[in-house]
C-alpha cells in the first residue's frame, strides 16, 4: 500500500463520527498474520477497543474466543503468560494451567504432516475436506477422535467418532460480535445416539483426570485445607446452566451473568473488562508479490449459502447455494482470451483446479476470487498449508 492510500485512510478515520474496523479470520492467517494482528492491536489503542471487532465465520466465534480457544489466550482473553490469570484458574480448576501457547489450526496440521502430532481431537471441523495435503496430514496421526454432528471426511478417518447433537437439540448460549451473550434453548430432542457437546466432554473428563492417573486432587482451598476430591467429583453438571455458572467464575467478563437474567434479549459484557494490550507495537508487514511466474493474487471469500456440510444436508437450501465459479475482472478475462462461462485452470504450489469463470466488476485487476466450501474445496486446496496471501496462475482450458 502506498503512502497516498494510507493518507486517504487516515483522513477517513479523522472525518468519521463513529469509525469501526471489522476484520475476519483470513487477515490474521497466512504470511501477514503476525503483522496484521499487531496492527489491529494498535488500532484498538488508537480508536478504542469498542471500535475494532472480530467478524467470525460462525455464529458463536466470539463466545469461543471468550472461552480461551485461541492458543495464545486464556479464558477472558488474558495472555497465556499472565501468571495472575493462570493462578486464578488453577484455584478454580485445581489443575495446572499451561504457561506456553499452544498451536493454531494450521500449525497443528503442519505438525501432523511432519509426523510430530501423535493424537488429535477434532470438534466441529473438517480439515480432511481442505485438500489432499490436509487429508494426508491427518492420515499420519496415530490416534484421532472426531466429535461432530455429521460423518465428515475427517470423521471417516477417525479411530473414534462421538456423535454430537446440533445447537438446536441442546441448551446453550451464543455470544455475538457485539459481545452480547444470548440464550439458545433446546428446540428439538436430540437424535438417538447423539449427545450435547458438553455432556460428552464431561464424561471424558471424569474418566481422564487432568492431573494424571486417578489420584485425587490435593490442591489448597481458600481456607487452607486440602481438597481431596477425585476428578470425577469435580465434573458434576446437571445441565448447560451449571456450565454457565462455571463460565461466570472462569471468564471475568461473564461474572454475574445467570441463565434467567439473560432473558430474551441477552446481556452485553463490558468492553472495558477486556484485556488491554497497553502499548503500541512496531509493525513491519512482509512484502508479498507475484512469484514463480504466478501473476494473480488469490482472494478467498466466505458466503452464508456455501456448499458446506450443513447447507448440503438440507434440500431447502439447494437453490440458494452460491455458484461454483472463479471470478475475475472483465479486463483480465479479455487479456486471458477467456469468455464468461468458459473453463479456466487455476494452479498454486499445492494444487491445480478447473472452474468456470465469471466476469465481475467488483474484483480488482490481478485478482482471482473464489469462495470457501465449494464442491471439491478448490479454494482450500489452492491455499494449502500456507493459507491466505498466495499467488496463483490462471489459464484458459483447451486454448
Amino acid at each position: 500500500m502506498d503512502a497516498s492510500a494510507l493518507q486517504q485512510a487516515d483522513a477517513l478515520f479523522q472525518d468519521a463520527e463513529h469509525p469501526i474496523v471489522l476484520y475476519g479470520p483470513d487477515v490474521v492467517r497466512g504470511r501477514s498474520a503476525e503483522a496484521t494482528a499487531a496492527a489491529l492491536r494498535n488500532l484498538e489503542l488508537l480508536l478504542g477497543r469498542e471500535r475494532v471487532a472480530y467478524l467470525g465465520p460462525d455464529a458463536n466465534s466470539q463466545g469461543a474466543r471468550d472461552m480461551g480457544v485461541l492458543p495464545t489466550r486464556l479464558p477472558g482473553h488474558a495472555p497465556v503468560g499472565d501468571a495472575q490469570a493462570r493462578a486464578a484458574l488453577k484455584r478454580l480448576w485445581g489443575g495446572d494451567v499451561p504457561e506456553e501457547p499452544g498451536q493454531t489450526y494450521s500449525q497443528m496440521l503442519r505438525s501432523a504432516a511432519e509426523g510430530e502430532l501423535r493424537a488429535l481431537y477434532v470438534m466441529g471441523a473438517d480439515p480432511a475436506s481442505e485438500g489432499r495435503w490436509a487429508a494426508a496430514a491427518l492420515d499420519r496421526v496415530k490416534f484421532m477422535v472426531v466429535q461432530d454432528v455429521f460423518l465428515t471426511e475427517t470423521a471417516r478417518r477417525a479411530d473414534v467418532v462421538l456423535p454430537a447433537s446440533t445447537y438446536a437439540e441442546s441448551d446453550g448460549t451464543f455470544t455475538n460480535m457485539e459481545r452480547r451473550v444470548q440464550r439458545a434453548p433446546m428446540a428439538f430432542r436430540p437424535q438417538p445416539g447423539s449427545r450435547p457437546d458438553w455432556e460428552i466432554l464431561v464424561d471424558l473428563a471424569r474418566r481422564w483426570p487432568a492431573e494424571g492417573g486417578n489420584e485425587p486432587s490435593r490442591r489448597e482451598t481458600r481456607k487452607g485445607k486440602r481438597d481431596r476430591r477425585a476428578q470425577s467429583e469435580r465434573w458434576v453438571y446437571a445441565s448447560a446452566r451449571d456450565v454457565l455458572v462455571e463460565i461466570t467464575k472462569a471468564v471475568p467478563q461473564y461474572a454475574g451473568l445467570t441463565w434467567d437474567a439473560l432473558g430474551e434479549g441477552g446481556q452485553q459484557w463490558p468492553v472495558d473488562s477486556a484485556y488491554d494490550p497497553s502499548r503500541f507495537q512496531m509493525v513491519t508487514p512482509p512484502h508479498i508479490s507475484a512469484e514463480g511466474g504466478r501473476s494473480f493474487f488469490l482472494a478467498v471469500e466466505r458466503f452464508l449459502y456455501d456448499h458446506g456440510t450443513l447447507m448440503l444436508s438440507a434440500e431447502q437450501f439447494r437453490n440458494m447455494l452460491i455458484e461454483p465459479v472463479a471470478r475475475l475482472c472483465p479486463d483480465d478475462l479479455e487479456r486471458l482470451g477467456v469468455s464468461d462461462g468458459e473453463m479456466v485452470r487455476i494452479s498454486s504450489p499445492y494444487a491445480a483446479v478447473e472452474l468456470p469463470v465469471r466476469a465481475d466488476q467488483t474484483v480488482r485487476p490481478g485478482v482471482v476470487a473464489l469462495a470457501y466450501s465449494l464442491p471439491g474445496a478448490p479454494a482450500e486446496a489452492l491455499l494449502g498449508p500456507e493459507g491466505p496471501g498466495i499467488t496463483v496462475n490462471v489459464a484458459a482450458v483447451g486454448k
